[in-house]
């Protein structure tokens, strides 16, 4: 769905694969804070159409601080995996459209997304739906990242050590 001659995801050193859902205008014209433009961040906070933004990494180190681990069950995974795959839009062959030329580092890209960013339906709320996918609770309203946390924390307690599905995915 995802891979293409532009965009391969079957390198053995990939470990994860990062998807972040956001303001399709602040996600292709704000690479990095230094180059914060005034119309993104008003289109972010009012209204923008959605993309989504894919890394494929290797390792990462799960120890670091900033990272919660979660322990769920495959079936819970594969839900969040179908829940995310849902968020792409697609050609009539079910491939995801691509937004060429977009990508911040060599191996990462940029997809058109269904749906609709802004300030109160933000990328917050957005890992809220596919955490709920995979039945951790979580708010409805969470438009910053620790008020997601807090939120996680307070509907399932203190995060099990080791997120580890037993099934692989392509």
């Amino acid at each position: 769905m995802l891979a293409n001659d532009n965009f391969q995801l079957t390198d053995p050193r990939i470990a994860w694969i990062i998807v972040g859902w956001g303001g399709r205008s602040f996600y292709l014209e704000t690479p990095t804070w230094a180059e914060l433009k005034f119309m993104p961040l008003m289109r972010g906070l009012t209204f923008d159409r959605s993309a989504l933004h894919v890394e494929p990494v290797g390792t990462i180190n799960l120890d670091q601080p900033g990272i919660e681990k979660l322990s769920i069950e495959p079936d819970a995974f594969e839900a969040m995996l179908q829940q995310a795959l849902a968020g792409f839009e697609t050609d009539p062959a079910g491939n995801a459209l691509m937004i060429e030329g977009a990508g911040y580092g060599v191996n990462e890209r940029f997809f058109e997304a269904n749906g609709y960013f802004s300030a109160l339906a933000g990328c917050n709320t957005w890992t809220s739906a596919m955490l709920r996918a995979g039945n951790l609770r979580t708010g409805l309203c969470n438009p910053l990242p620790q008020t997601l946390l807090w939120s996680l924390k307070h509907y399932n307690g203190q995060f099990s050590p080791g997120f580890r599905p037993s099934a692989s995915y392509p």
